[in-house]
């Protein structure tokens, strides 16, 4: 049976906490988001990891995909939390204003709240840079996914974070590669990296059963996604009637071991619902791999749902 529209789902894990004792200092990354681009694009790409302070130079294997550029980025401090969580009190605050009708005057508390000498300076991390134009859902999400696990977040082995923009030629070979990355301390450990030919799509918190954006996405495409403990991430697409999918998770085949408070091999799931909400496909392996893959025909046109 050919198979005329897949999608593909890379999902990249983030471990918590540990207790294990950072003896070893040699350059050691744990993950790299999104794990992979498409042929002719320029891709941001965020790497966590320890002992890569300073890093400067990125490797990826093969021809084609060059890094541009190389930031590193330093764990937040106390102060800058502190300074960090009345910033965005203050957004949250402003949002619930203006979906109630009621917009703020200016020189409210919560307005004077919002402009912090420091602010400008802590959105240029990469994790934060986004702030400003979240939605009043997304906010609410990422003050408790963020501001309150932060510290409890901080597994030794990704303390450390680097920003690498990396160009991938239009003729680049598609397929699996290895990214290293050189700081002072010598040359990391390989993740893989994989070029591919399809539109590339991240996915934007929160997206779980409740609440996701619903706009359904075009397909074929490569939807890039972080699972954080406990995580469900959703996704909405079209389908025809009597058109073959195929939806094939990258889980394990990404980022084999987490190293956290639980250690443990990573196993994703699908979950495929119709319109209506009802449960229509299930897949947690294929044959003999633990990354699974669903294979579906949709019975009419409409919308339907995938779940990781």
């Amino acid at each position: 049976m050919k198979l005329r529209n897949w999608l593909l789902i890379a999902a990249v894990a983030l471990a918590t906490p540990a207790s294990a004792q950072m003896e070893r200092r040699d350059p050691h990354i744990g993950y790299a988001y999104p794990a992979g681009g498409q042929q002719g694009s320029t891709v941001e790409v965020l790497i966590g990891g320890q002992a890569i302070g300073g890093a400067s130079l990125v490797h990826v294997t093969g021809e084609g995909v060059h890094a541009a550029s190389v930031q590193f980025v330093k764990p937040l401090s106390n102060d800058q939390l502190k300074e960090l969580r009345v910033y965005v009190t203050g957004l949250i605050k402003a949002r619930q204003g203006t979906q109630a009708g009621k917009p703020r005057a200016k020189g409210t508390p919560e307005e004077d709240e919002e402009v912090t000498p420091d602010v400008p300076t802590l959105l240029q991390h990469p994790l934060l840079k986004r702030l400003p134009d979240m939605s009043l859902p997304e906010l609410e999400h990422w003050a408790t996914q963020f501001l309150n696990t932060y510290r409890r977040q901080l597994n030794p082995q990704l303390i450390e974070m680097a920003v690498v923009e990396l160009v991938i030629d239009a003729d680049a070979e598609p397929g699996d590669r290895e990214l290293r990355i050189a700081g002072r301390q010598g040359v990391s450990n390989p993740l893989r990296f994989q070029v591919g030919t399809l539109p590339e799509v991240r996915e934007h918190e929160p997206n779980d059963q409740t609440v996701f954006d619903k706009t359904p996405l075009e397909l074929p495409a490569v939807l890039n996604g972080q699972i954080m403990p406990g995580d469900v991430d959703r996704f909405r697409f079209h389908a025809k009637a009597d058109t073959p999918l195929l939806l094939r998770a990258q889980a394990r085949s990404l980022m084999p071991y987490l190293a956290d408070a639980v250690p443990g091999w990573f196993e994703a799931a699908l979950t495929l619902y119709d319109a209506t909400g009802k449960e229509v496909a299930f897949a947690d392996h294929y044959r003999f791999e633990p990354d699974p893959v669903l294979t579906f025909k949709a019975p009419k046109d409409g919308e339907y749902e995938i779940e990781v």
